[in-house]
This record gives C-alpha cells, structure tokens and sequence, in this order.
C-alpha cells in the first residue's frame, strides 16, 4: 500500500498534468484571438493602403482626364448650331460618314462657320433657322466638315492619350447612345464609327445618370465590364449649348492591368504582414506564457496547495520562484505575506479560543459559587412563606438575596442591585451581601447596619462600584417590618384589602457612593395573610422590541391578578408574565424577586 506522501504526490503529479493541459489550451484560445485581431488588422490595413493607392492613381487621371475633357469640349462647342448639326448626324449618318469634303467646301465652311467666334452664334435658333435654309448638299458638305473636325479634334488629344478611348456620344438616342464621333471606342460592345450606338445602362453609370439629370457637367466612376472582365475607370463632360445638353463626351480608360497588378500587390503585402505578424504572435505568445500563464498557474497552484495542507513555508518558497519585477511578482509577494499573517492569525486566533474556554469556565464556575452563595433552602415555618430567585442577564449577575433569623422571632430580608455586571459585580455582591448579614445579626439597629456597610464599601473601592438595597425585618409575633431603602426600588404589599399597593418608602443613598452617609428606618405592619413583594429594578425595566419597559403598573396588575399567590407561585407569576412581554428580546439586567407573605403566630 502507498503512504499519505506517496498518495499525495501522485495527486501533485495529477494536478501539474492539469494545469500543463490548461495552459496549453489557454494558449491556444489566447492565440486564436491574437491570430483573429491580426488578420483584422492586416484586412484593414491592405484595404487602406489599396484605397489610398487608388484614390492616389485615380486622382493623377483625374486631373489629365479634366483637362483633355474641357479642351474637347470647348472646340466641340467652338461650331455653328451643335444641337442641329447632331441631329442631322443622326439623321444622316452614312452620308456623313461615306464621302468626304471637297478642299473647297472645307475653305468654304472653314472661313465661313468654323473659325467664327461663338458670339455670332450664342443663339441655337437662329443658327439652326440658318442652316436649315441651306440645300441639302450644303448641309450635307457642313455636316461633313464638321465630322471631320471633330475627328481630327479626337485624333490630336488620342495622340497623347494612346491608351484611352475618347467617345463623343448623344445619351438621348432610342437604342442607347447615339455616337457622334469615336476614336476605338471600347466601352461597350458596340462597333465604332457615326452611326454606331453604346449599349450602356444608365443604373450601371451613377456618373453618366448625374450629367443627364443635370446634376453634374463633370463626373468620374469605376466600371466592371462582367462580359469581358474589364475594369474601367470613365470621365463624363457634358456638352452644352444655350444651356441645353446636345451630348457626353467620355474618356474611357482601361485599368485592368493596374487592378491585377495592385491586387498582386496587396496580396504580397498581406503575406509580408502576416508572416511578420505571424512572428510576433508567436513571440507574443512565448512572452505570455513565460511572462504570465506560468507565474498565474503557479499562484494559482500554491494558493490551492495552501489551502489544502496550510502550508505557509512551502507557499513562501514557491511564490519566491516567481522573479517577475511587475504586478504579478508584487502579487506573489502579497500572498507570501498574507500566508504566514493568516498563520499567525490562525494561531492567535486558536490561543484566543482556548482563552475564551477557559474564561467560560472560570465564568461557569464563578455562576456557581455566586448561586451557591445565595439561599437555595427556604424554611418552611409556621408564621410565613418565603421564596426568592435569581436571573442573571450573563452568566454571573450583580444581584442578589438573602434571609435569616435573628433571635428566634425575628427574620431578616435583603435583596439588592450592584452597579455592575460580570465578575466584579460578584465579588462586590458577596461582599456586601456578607457585611449586612453580619451587621444585621449583630444586634444593630438597621440605620447602623446600613451605615457601617456604606462605609465598609467605600474602603479600597477604586472601581467606584456601588449596591442599591432594601433591608427589612420581619417581627414574627406582630408583623411589623423595620426597614431601610439604600437607593432600591419601592417593595409591593398586599394589604388588607386584598389588592397589592406600591409603598413609596424614603430612599437613602446607595451603598459605596461615599463615606459617611446616614440612613433613615423607617416601619410598617404586614396583616395577616398579607404579602410582601421586593424586585430589583430588572423587573420594571424590562424591554420589549418595541423599546418598551414592564413598568410599575403592568407589576401591580400582574400581582393583582391572584394576590392570593403563594410566594413561590407569586415570583412564578411575575416571571411568565415579564417574559411573554419581552419575547425574544435581548434583557440587559439581572431579575431578581423576593416574596414573603405573613401567616401570624399562635401563642
């Protein structure tokens, strides 16, 4: 069979394969999210630097494309009557495009429309009203003149742009856009040439649609054409005239090579990045576990390993493994410190509980004598009845009681309250009770018994402690009660009526206060059957959650419930009815009660 060691390291061996299989799956969850934040950052980057590059590339053409653009446009408009001349293009079309002017109709037409300045012909009507008055073989001979300075217009700007195509087109026509003049137009699938029209769709040409609405003259956009997989990058000039739009001239250019050559370059940029980035994520990660998965899983590990045997060397020497000069090196620091204050804490705490048992016993044992102390016998006599308790609110009170003979006819009762609770209280409380008991059975009347055990209790009393006590004698043969109040709560006596009355006796001050005091007797008789009833003041002061004392009057009506109560039922009774008003409610006092009632004697 194994020992407990064997057993125990077979399960540290078990734990360091859990926490091995942890980490690692850590580190992949770890690398996963690193890996998908990269690949983020590189799609963002690649698609910034793309756009950048062709909003760079776009904006150069742009600028080339703009002025080409106006140039054309401005001697495409440097003619007499555009609107008529288009429409008389696509009107006529082959005759235009099949014969040529003669060197005396272009001299003719040169002199005559082409080198005028616009102002002459500001107003379309009127140049129209004019070329309609020609013959047809005139306008015909203009239209062709016209065609032709276009074309050699187109030609001159297609020289420096070889690789563009320059279209000027009507977007009005029936079948799409008619084209006026064309120099290897590629947009669409049409063929070249006057006459030819671009099969183009407005909803695939957002700049094309803003000329025609008249929401732009000038207007740029990139095209795919899907049928033969060319990428197209168009500028749009409108051509107007009186403020009327006679047609769009369009500079088309091809960048289908540009595409495959900046998609080849992101596609090596996203590679470079990523390989580096790959290389990062894979230091990064070699840094996390040395730097951090590993210190975590050994506190982790030590604190579970603490928490287990309580250990507090062992975790000290693990967590002093632990180099990093960072939050984690502090924090295994922090829970080196905080093992071995757990152990001393524990261990002050184990000294406190023996402590705390041994005073509970001292305390246990001090219940004892302070009960054992008081009468627990009561004489069963002829001419009275005597009963008497005694609640502490801890486990050692401050009050008491007692009772005795002096001579054969006479009986002494005590009962008092000392300052204090606990321990003190009940050394001080046998002390007093001894002084009046010895006093009392001394043959003194009851103002010395008082004055002397005043006095007595003010020797050495440093604490400053003090005792309320009532002190009553009780003659036998005729039921007179000498008594003495020092600072105590009135007695209760049950007169001849039958009903329980308060009797508001004359206080001295309490015992121990000062030395020196004087004391008044003062006397009463007790009918027969008549009761008496002392209390200390745990009784009226009782308190219920409400924050509400027993009080005087809830006493007397207790008392007077059945004030024929013997003694013992009597304090019985006042018990009950004390604790059904303060129910669960803390007590803070000592109750305690004495009871007397007198029978008289038989001679």
């Amino acid at each position: 069979m194994k020992g407990r060691r064997g057993m125990s390291d077979d399960k540290e061996v078990a734990g360091q394969v859990t926490h091995e299989k942890r980490n690692k799956k850590l580190l992949v969850q770890v690398g996963l999210i690193v890996a998908g934040i990269f690949i983020l950052v590189i799609a963002c980057a690649a698609a910034i630097l793309v756009k950048g590059s062709l909003n760079t590339y776009f904006r150069g053409k742009e600028e080339i494309f703009e002025g080409f653009l106006n140039q054309i446009t401005d001697e495409a408009l440097n003619v007499a009557g555009p609107t008529w001349l288009f429409d008389f293009f696509e009107e006529h079309p082959e005759e235009v495009r099949d014969s040529d002017p003669t060197e005396n109709d272009q001299s003719l037409w040169n002199f005559q429309m082409i080198r005028v300045t616009k102002g002459d012909f500001e107003n379309e009507k009127l140049a129209g009203d004019y070329l309609n008055s020609l013959t047809f073989e005139e306008q015909l001979s203009y239209a062709q003149c016209m065609f032709d300075y276009m074309n050699d217009i187109i030609s001159v700007y297609k020289w420096f742009m070889p690789s563009e195509d320059i279209i000027l087109f009507d977007p009005n026509g029936e079948k799409g856009g008619f084209v006026f003049s064309i120099a290897e137009m590629t947009m669409t699938s049409a063929t070249s040439g006057l006459g030819t029209y671009v099969d183009y769709k407005p909803e695939e040409h957002p700049a094309l649609k803003k000329i025609i609405n008249g929401k732009a003259d000038l207007a740029f956009e990139q095209y795919h054409d899907k049928e033969s997989d060319e990428y197209l990058y168009i500028g749009f000039k409108a051509i107007k005239f009186s403020g009327k739009l006679c047609g769009v001239l369009a500079i088309i250019h091809p960048w289908t090579d540009v595409h495959s050559d900046v998609m080849r370059m992101e596609l090596i940029m996203v590679l470079v990045i990523g390989g580096a980035l790959i290389i990062l994520a894979v230091l990064l990660l070699l840094f996390l576990n040395h730097s951090v998965i590993r210190p975590v899983t050994k506190v982790k590990q030590g604190v579970r390993e603490y928490i287990q045997d309580k250990d507090s060397s062992r975790i000290v020497e693990e967590m002093s493994q632990i180099k990093q000069k960072n939050e984690l090196g502090d924090l295994a620091d922090d829970i080196a410190e905080m093992a071995v204050e757990i152990d001393k804490y524990n261990e002050e705490n184990i000294r406190l509980y023996k402590d705390r048992e041994k005073l509970a016993t001292e305390m246990d044992f001090a219940a004892r004598i302070q009960m054992d102390v008081l009468p627990k016998k009561f004489p069963e006599h002829d001419a009275f009845e005597i009963f008497a308790s005694m609640d502490p609110a801890k486990d050692v009170g401050g009050d008491f009681y007692d009772f005795f003979f002096i001579g054969e006819t006479q009986l002494g009762m005590v009962i008092a309250d000392v300052s204090d609770k606990g321990v003190p209280a009940a050394l001080f409380m046998m002390v007093s009770k001894r002084l009046i008991r010895e006093y009392a059975t001394s043959g003194l009347d009851l103002k010395y018994v008082m004055e002397e055990a005043n006095n007595s209790l003010c020797e050495g009393n440093e604490n400053q402690m003090f005792v309320t006590a009532w002190v009553g004698i009780l003659d036998l043969t005729t039921g007179e009660v000498r008594a003495v109040s020092a600072g105590h709560e009135y007695p209760m006596l049950k007169l001849e009526s039958g009903k329980f009355e308060i009797l508001k006796d004359r206080h001295g001050p309490a015992l121990g206060t000062m030395e020196g005091m004087s004391y008044r007797e003062y006397s009463f008789m007790m009918p027969k059957d008549g009761t008496l009833f002392v209390y200390t003041d745990g009784a009226p002061e009782a308190t219920n959650k409400d924050k509400e004392m027993f009080g005087m009057d809830r006493m007397i009506e207790a008392l007077n419930e059945d004030p024929e109560l013997s003694p013992v039922d009597l304090i019985a009774h006042m018990t009950k009815s004390i604790n059904a008003f303060v129910g669960d409610a803390p007590q803070f006092d000592d109750l305690t009660m004495l009871s007397v009632k007198y029978k008289g004697m038989d001679y």
